[in-house]
């Protein structure tokens, strides 16, 4: 159970009641923020982290990960990532029968076969492809994921190359206009 004081927090940016506090917190830390400014459009949390986890962060994590929000737990090493898994699934599922260990991967990268990415382009015009930041419409321009097949990132990749050579538009959210929005790659093993 005590693995559960951020499980509020973890809960309500999974629904969607995004907190930008909290989002990058890993179990057992919480955070505080203070808009900036009443008006919502102009508002923006700035967040210090009140409570200190005493678990130890992931040397390894993706240096994308506060960013993107696609993967929530990175942040943490592998093995309490499985311990915090483990024991959030038996608080939610023990009432409907008994809930085998989970069994963990050799190798906890590049796992996910379907990759879905963002197209876009910045204020300079440049093509970008990567995923949207957390809680936005914001793309992070991600190259090589950790968690996403080497394979289809290389293949989105090859894509958003290909673009400009094809003129080939990416879809513009403000104006509604242009072609490519999304890309979905998915990779049987």
């Amino acid at each position: 159970r005590a693995l559960f004081n951020h499980s509020r927090n973890y809960h309500r940016r999974r629904v969607g009641y995004n907190n930008p506090c909290s989002r990058n917190n890993i179990p057992l830390e919480s955070a505080n923020g203070k808009k900036s400014s009443r008006i919502k459009h102009k508002a923006e949390k700035r967040c210090t982290v009140s409570q200190k986890s005493n678990l130890k962060t992931n040397p390894d994590a993706c240096p994308l990960a506060k960013k993107c929000g696609g993967c929530q737990l990175q942040n943490m090493q592998y093995d309490r990532q499985l311990k915090w898994k483990q024991a959030r699934c038996e608080i939610l599922l023990k009432k409907f029968g008994k809930v085998d260990k989970i069994i963990g991967m050799e190798n906890p990268y590049h796992y996910r076969n379907k990759v879905q990415a963002a197209f876009g382009r910045t204020k300079s015009g440049k093509i970008i492809s990567g995923v949207y930041q957390s809680g936005s419409h914001r793309i992070v321009s991600v190259d090589s994921c950790m968690t996403e097949d080497k394979i289809a990132d290389e293949i989105i990749v090859d894509i958003r190359n290909m673009l400009p050579k094809f003129k080939i538009w990416t879809y513009d959210e403000d104006r509604g206009t242009g072609f490519l929005r999304h890309v979905l790659v998915k990779r049987g093993f």
